[in-house]
Parts: structure tokens; C-alpha cells; sequence
């Protein structure tokens, strides 16, 4: 049996993209200018472009339909913005089954077992809106003629961002108390 394509993709962004993002500066950039989240977006986008073969997904594209996507989510009480993987399913109009924040502290699922971690994300993002970066007609969750003003300009301008994910410096060690702290 091969390897779905979702499983190289998340392997590829375990090896090449993951490791490199720099989550203290992509927090800070939530809650300022957006400049290194949309450049770490377009990243994960084009790597995803590279493992599906386009931009646009269909329940075919994957074992059983089940796709990672990157994307943004906002709160819709407060505007605070995050980047995100989402898993969804194809073969059930696009349903949304999974979410992994990209926050201070790394990559966390909604499913995650530490429940301090996971109740912080909980009060700093839910109730939320979200959008991802691949074309998926069929699904019938996201409109995204009807996004919340901060995702319409996540996904007008994510392109226009291009970065370098380097090797972390982990000698550098700042603290940010302003804004949500996961």
C-alpha cells in the first residue's frame, strides 16, 4: 500500500517546514503586521500545492477523501488571527474533523492532552471562523465570498510573502506580554 499523499505532505512539513518556523516571532506577527504568519502560510501552501499536485482538491485526491490544509482561523468576538492546518473530508462536503494551531507554543491539535494548553487556545480562538488556501468545490462549510474581513486579506495576500524558514537560534529568548500568550 502507498503512502497518501496527505502522509507526504505532513512528513514533508515535519522535516522541512515545521522545525524551521520561528513560533515566538510567528505569534507576534498575529498580533502586529501578519508579515511572517501570511510568509509561513504561503509556505505551508506551497508545499501542500507540491504534495496534491495543484491547488484545487477533490474527493478523490486522497485516501479516503482526508486532506491537510493550511489556513488561517479568526475569532470572531475578538479578531485574533492564527495560522492552522486543517483536516478535512472530502467525501463529506469538506467537513472539518481537526485543527493544529500554529502558536507560541509550537503546533497544537484541538485534540491535544494537555488540557491547560488546550483551554487556553479554546478561550483566545472559540469561537472562530476559518479558511484555508486550497480550492475544494465541494465543500460546502467554507464560503469564502462570505469570510470575516481578516481572512479575505489572509487569503488576498499570503502569496505575496515569501520567506526563508531557517534553523532556530534558541539562544534568543524574548517575552511578549501583550495580546494572548499561547
Amino acid at each position: 500500500m502507498s503512502e497518501s499523499k496527505s502522509d507526504r505532505y505532513l512528513d514533508y512539513l515535519n522535516v522541512h517546514i515545521f522545525p524551521f518556523i520561528d513560533y515566538e516571532k510567528l505569534h507576534d506577527s498575529y498580533q502586529t503586521d501578519m508579515i511572517y504568519a501570511l510568509g509561513v502560510l504561503n509556505c505551508l501552501h506551497k508545499a501542500m500545492v507540491e504534495a496534491y499536485g495543484g491547488e484545487l482538491l477533490e474527493e478523490t485526491d486522497d485516501d479516503g477523501g482526508f486532506v491537510y490544509v493550511p489556513g488561517a482561523l479568526c475569532n470572531m468576538e475578538k479578531g485574533y488571527m492564527c495560522i492552522a492546518m486543517f483536516s478535512l473530508d472530502l467525501s463529506s462536503q469538506g467537513e472539518h474533523w481537526g485543527t493544529d494551531y500554529l502558536c507560541r507554543a509550537g503546533i497544537v491539535s484541538q485534540d491535544d492532552k494537555n488540557e491547560e494548553l488546550k483551554d487556553l487556545l479554546n478561550s483566545i480562538y472559540i469561537p472562530y471562523s476559518y479558511c484555508y488556501t486550497a480550492d475544494i468545490p465541494c465543500d460546502i462549510h467554507v464560503d469564502k465570498d462570505n469570510l470575516h474581513n481578516n481572512l479575505k486579506l489572509v487569503l488576498q495576500h499570503f502569496r505575496n510573502y515569501d520567506i526563508e524558514l531557517l534553523p532556530i537560534d534558541d539562544d534568543e529568548d524574548e517575552d511578549d506580554d501583550e495580546g494572548p500568550s499561547a
